[in-house]
């Protein structure tokens, strides 16, 4: 066994680079590599490749190089029928290491694909082998030093397999390398060495799938040079010594939510950098971190931008909800993008476009992807298959962008299936926002009680605890709930006249061990995503809806909050424990309402009755309390959907009705996580994940200030406490609906809360503006949310119940907690955008079979051309166009006029000749109906609404069309 001295830089946290020595062992007793963890020999190598010779296959094994792994993955991901040849891979140690150092995310997709059962793809220690390691000779860049040893690799698999024979017919093992040195050196070294796309001609299936590393070259098949529409991206080097002199900034890219040729860059100082206009935004995408120069771009000639105004200003549902959701800065500036620091790999779903190709041609075509997100520009790619592919729903990645192209290449990756179809297009939305949809693997699956649902809980496992199961616990849920993660009961009036509350929450860390191939899977996914139709569980269907699940008349494990609190909801003394319970009854929000309504208990006097009496009674001086301390009580138009038992398709839609139990469990779970944020904090300062609730700044507000000014109110947003005070008063008592609609703007004035750990933000910063809390924390739901079970880990060492675990246990826990904290603040945010989508996409379909007429809406916003209205009845917004496109501006003021400077008032007269006087808030009547699709990135149809009442100004001739704002 021999030593080799590898030198080698690294970049430190700080910045700095620092130079390391390290020494690999190379020895000749390695074998052939690990196949799924398993040792394989020479002889499984050949009678593998003898295998696919005797089937028909054109190689026995591919080895791919470091930028095929790179820049190829969707096409190494595609075995399996149509792709077999690809179902026997050898990978590289020295490909393996250098795609983790280049791309984190495709090196975890390069692990699932050396994890897949359905396929033989092994990992090869190069490293370690003599006479394959990568040993750089003289002047010699590591680079070729790598493909070298790439090429050795390759050479003693083909020895293994056999290099007799024509490989054009059958080759034991295939170089692929897209670096046309490197393949000639390996064809000179009597390799079967083939480009990517030269791979793809022995698999049609993979064709559509080889990314287009060439698009940001010049292409070969230009007759002649074309103009340049961008500016050029500086190299990275200079990039970097701009930012380090201060002649350029640096920063993530944000696209606006309706149009990718205008977006903003948030620079350090919270100013924000506003990039407007093709040339300004020079082909940065949504996401991308970018250098950028202050001031307006050189003039290249004619600027891209977007070719229909009115597609760009609607944008998607996904991107108005897909900002940074961070306060707008104080202060913006003008810039333009100069160089691309860093653009993540990009999968974007949509439909090609048929239009802008022939689809009856069986040749190579070039056509143009509509992607769904609005943020993204379209996207070009070369297919075979246009007429398959047309009027579906697919995925395509973003290869790169060409300064002289108006829109970026890509390649086609797969298909979701038909536009339009309802579980197409929640695929779609999954998709798209990254949520989890792959059933639990089997290393998840192992980590569950053997004895499934007969588990039981032991004596032992009592004994450690505290026995609560005498007590009168009952869960408060929706009909239907199956993950019931929470509890409560009241015991009251003590001897001291006070009250002992009991917040009892599913222990999921006795099921969860930390580390664990599930808590891995549970750490990822984040959070549970709620679907109009179904649940995306965080963790497997066996706790969820069972194991974890507070059932009533179930003994169950539990972690509880126990606090004794005055009549008037002041918190006397708290203690948690790890408690078994045995919950008496799993009640609805309108049983436990039935109780509360039942105050002297004339119905019902039973103790599960009296403790929901008791708890409701306490509920109301905790909220009293919040209210009082300047919490807010805000509103959102969520609906709900009834849906067919046949078809789950929608049948009919509505308002969610709250009862005061709702309040009742809602205080409970906030004095909970209050309480434990307290307690946690005192034990662990550094090692807390708090959530943070930032004030919104004051301009946030000026718009619906004026709003509300309109009708005689004024909104004091100088604190949380004024703020509520002014939205209790905003009331009219003719108009039951003024004061909610009011609190819905509010509520769009406010940043999200976001999850920090406790060591990055000062004790001030610690607060909840929307709570009034100081610190807060998630602790009540563990069964759908990661934060709450990383919380239970702490606090069970808190009561040294159990020891903390290893990840937080070291001494700079920092780093993993802020990538904990950023995973959940990423993962939550976009579970909340699939719900409203999925929301989004049923309204459609309801709309679709059931257009409605005369439906009460509001006004929102107003302008001499368009009027946006919110109806409350299906929690949709709509934007009414008062005149058609051919109205022109001074043809338009005639008929309708601004009443109001701030454009909060309109007036017109009617067909009829009487006149019309509209203001923001205000009630009218509209028509709901669903048009066909306008465009490839539309499902079923856009939302359309048609101004009723009063009736719309009459330019003469076709009436304007009205649009939902999607």
């Amino acid at each position: 066994m021999d030593a080799a001295i590898v030198t080698y830089a690294r970049k430190t946290r700080r910045g700095a680079v620092r130079k390391e020595v390290a020494e690999k062992y190379v020895r000749d007793d390695v074998g052939c590599g690990l196949l799924r963890g398993a040792p394989v020999d020479a002889a499984f190598i050949a009678s593998t490749a003898e295998a696919a010779r005797r089937a028909g296959e054109p190689c026995g094994w591919v080895v791919p190089d470091t930028n095929v792994v790179l820049h190829q993955m969707d096409v190494l991901e595609h075995g399996g029928v149509d792709a077999t040849l690809l179902d026997r891979l050898i990978i590289c140690q020295t490909v393996a290491e250098e795609v983790k150092h280049n791309d984190r995310q495709l090196f975890r997709r390069l692990c699932a694909l050396l994890a897949d059962e359905r396929r033989d793809v092994v990992l090869f220690a190069n490293e370690h082998v003599a006479g394959c390691a990568p040993a750089r000779g003289p002047r010699e860049s590591p680079n070729d030093a790598n493909d070298r040893a790439i090429r050795s690799v390759a050479a003693t698999f083909a020895a293994i397999c056999g290099a007799d024979g024509d490989p054009r017919r059958f080759a034991g093992v295939v170089l692929v390398t897209d670096d046309a040195a490197c393949r000639a050196l390996g064809i000179k070294e009597r390799l079967y060495a083939l480009a990517t796309a030269e791979l793809a001609g022995h698999a049609p299936a993979l064709a559509d799938l080889v990314a287009d590393r060439s698009a940001a070259a010049p292409r070969a098949d230009r007759s002649a040079p074309r103009p340049k529409l961008y500016g050029p991206h500086a190299p990275m080097s200079e990039l970097l010594r701009g930012v380090a002199a201060g002649d350029l900034v640096e920063g993530v890219f944000r696209a606006s939510r309706g149009s990718s040729w205008h977006g903003s860059v948030a620079l350090k100082d919270g100013a924000r950098c506003a990039v407007d206009g093709g040339a300004a935004v020079n082909r940065a995408l949504d996401g991308d971190h970018v250098c950028v120069r202050l001031g307006a771009p050189p003039a290249l000639g004619a600027a891209p931008e977007p070719e229909d105004a009115d597609a760009a200003a609607a944008g998607a549902t996904l991107a108005a909800d897909c900002g940074d959701g961070e306060a707008p800065p104080a202060s913006e500036v003008a810039g333009h993008v100069v160089g691309v620091l860093k653009r993540e790999p990009r999968q974007l779903c949509g439909s090609l476009d048929e239009a802008t190709g022939d689809v009856h041609a069986t040749r190579a075509q070039s056509v143009l992807f509509v992607p769904v997100d609005r943020r993204f520009p379209k996207v070009r790619v070369e297919t075979r298959q246009l007429a398959r592919l047309a009027g579906m729903r697919v995925v395509v990645a973003v290869d790169a962008w060409a300064d002289d192209e108006r829109y970026p290449r890509g390649h086609y990756v797969s298909t979701l299936g038909k536009r339009g179809d309802k579980a197409v297009e929640t695929a779609l939305i999954l998709q798209e926002l990254e949520v989890a949809t792959a059933p639990f693997s089997t290393a998840v699956l192992a980590c569950l009680p053997p004895e499934g649902e007969a588990f039981v809980i032991t004596q032992e496992e009592v004994a450690r605890r505290m026995d609560l199961r005498a007590l009168d616990v009952c869960s408060i849920d929706p009909p239907g709930c199956r993950d019931i993660d929470d509890a409560l009961h009241c015991v009251g009036p003590l001897a001291n006249g006070n009250y002992q509350v009991g917040v009892h929450i599913a222990d999921v860390t006795h099921f969860v061990a930390s580390g664990s191939p599930l808590d891995l899977e549970a750490a990822k996914r984040g959070t549970s995503t709620y679907l109009v139709d179904r649940r995306l569980d965080m963790l497997p269907i066996l706790l969820t809806a069972n194991l974890c699940s507070l059932r009533g008349g179930v003994e169950r494990l539990a972690f509880s909050a126990l606090m004794e609190l005055t009549p008037a909801g002041d918190v006397v003394a708290a203690e948690f424990a790890k408690t078994v319970i045995k919950s008496r009854a799993a009640l609805t929000y309108h049983q436990a309402q039935v109780f509360i309504d039942d105050a002297d208990g004339a119905h019902d006097s039973g103790p599960v009755a009296a403790s929901v009496r008791r708890l409701a009674k306490l509920g109301r001086a905790l909220r009293a309390k919040r209210m009082a301390a300047g919490a807010l009580t805000l509103a959102s138009p969520e609906v709900k959907f009834m849906l067919s038992n046949e078809s789950d398709s929608p049948t009919d839609v509505g308002a969610y009705q709250l009862v005061e139990a709702n309040s009742t469990v809602e205080e409970f779970m906030l004095l909970a996580n209050v309480e434990v944020a307290k307690f946690l904090l005192k034990k662990y300062p550094a090692l807390t994940i708090l959530r943070h609730h930032p004030a919104p700044p004051p301009e946030r507000f000026e718009r619906l200030q004026a709003m509300l000014a309109a009708h005689g109110f004024d909104l004091d947003v100088a604190t949380s406490k004024t703020l509520a005070d002014s939205l209790d008063a905003a009331a009219k008592p003719d108009d039951a609906y003024f004061n909610q609609l009011a609190r819905i703007l509010t509520t769009r004035c406010m940043a999200p809360a976001k999850y920090f750990c406790s060591n990055d933000k000062d004790a001030p910063d610690y607060v909840h503006y929307g709570l009034a809390a100081a610190v807060y924390t998630h602790f009540t739901s563990p069964i759908r949310r990661y934060a709450d079970v990383v919380a239970h880990r702490l606090l069970a060492a808190a009561v040294g119940f159990s020891p903390l675990p290893p990840a937080l246990g070291r001494g700079d826990a920092k780093p993993e907690l802020a990538r904990v904290c950023a995973n959940l603040n990423r993962r939550n945010k976009n579970a909340q955008v699939a719900s409203r989508e999925s929301i989004a996409l049923y309204t459609r379909l309801f709309f679709k079979d059931k257009p409605q007429a005369k439906v009460a809406a509001r006004v929102l916003s107003l302008s001499p051309r368009k009027i946006d209205v919110l109806v409350p009845r299906y929690g949709i917004e709509a934007t009414l166009y008062l005149a058609p496109k051919a109205v022109d501006d001074a043809a338009l003021e005639k008929v309708v006029r601004a009443d109001d400077a701030d454009d909060l008032a309109l007036a017109w007269t009617d067909p009829g000749g009487a006149a019309v006087a509209l203001r923001v808030f205000d009630a009218v009547e509209v028509d709901i109906f669903v048009a066909p699709p306008a465009s490839a990135a539309e499902d079923v149809g856009s939302i359309r609404v048609e101004l009723v009442s009063p009736a719309p100004p009459d330019f003469g001739g076709e009436p304007a069309a009205k649009k939902r704002r999607v």
